[in-house]
């Protein structure tokens, strides 16, 4: 779970991981969002 924020948060810019914990609650019901 650490390993695939830190991969999303190297990906997006730092603005970018604001919306992404907007959207945490949506994504996390997507599987292909966790695609390990």
């Amino acid at each position: 779970e650490k390993n695939f924020f830190h991969k999303v948060s190297t990906r997006l810019s730092k603005p970018n991981i604001f919306i992404l914990n907007n959207r945490w609650d949506a994504s996390a019901s997507e599987p292909e969002f966790f695609e390990e």
